[in-house]
This record gives C-alpha cells, structure tokens and sequence, in this order.
C-alpha cells in the first residue's frame, strides 16, 4: 500500500506563484523539474521514463507525489478545472508521449 502524501498549503501557495505567470506548457516543463522522477544514477530529472514501454522503475510512487499535487491544485480556487486537465495533457507529451503501459 503507498502513502499518500498530504500537500502542504504553503508549497501549494508556492507552487501556484512560479507557475501561474507562465504559458501552459511551461507549466508543465516546470512541474517536472521540481515533482518529476529523477534518474537513478544521475540524479537529473528522468525525462523519458514514462515514454518508454516496459520502462524499468515505473511504477506507482514515481508519480504519487505529482498526481497528488495536482489533485490539491484542483481542489484550489486558483486553478480551473480547464487549467489541469491542461496541465495534465502537456505533463503526458513531455519529452514526447507517455506509454499508458506505464500509467497503471
């Protein structure tokens, strides 16, 4: 069973200042960088996890923590139902897009 972590309203305030002046897809560029999975031997954001059919490491957590701050940004009155299912369509395109393998 995964914890699921609670969203603190400070980063979520936080989070909505960096990200609202930007266009969508940035958004979702900036999302990554700070919630993405990071690469096990590098360290660096994991770019191409979720492209990859049969990707080894996918798996649940590695998206636990950024579906559960999009779920407290959509339950935020300064984010539009409009804005995260935006959100979500441009996070899935990056760096191209995800396998629904993947996504289970």
């Amino acid at each position: 069973s995964l914890h699921v972590p609670e969203i603190d309203k400070g980063f979520l305030f936080w989070l909505t200042q960096i990200l609202k002046p930007w266009p969508i897809v940035h958004q979702a560029h900036l999302l990554l960088v700070i919630l993405g999975p990071l690469h096990q031997n590098s360290g660096a954001v994991d770019w191409v996890r979720f492209c990859c059919t049969g990707a080894q490491g996918c798996g649940k957590s590695s998206l636990l923590e950024l579906a559960c701050t999009l779920s407290a940004m959509h339950n935020d009155p300064a984010w539009s139902d409009d804005d995260i299912v935006s959100l979500i369509d441009e996070v899935t395109a990056i760096p191209s897009g995800w396998s629904l393998e993947n996504m289970g």
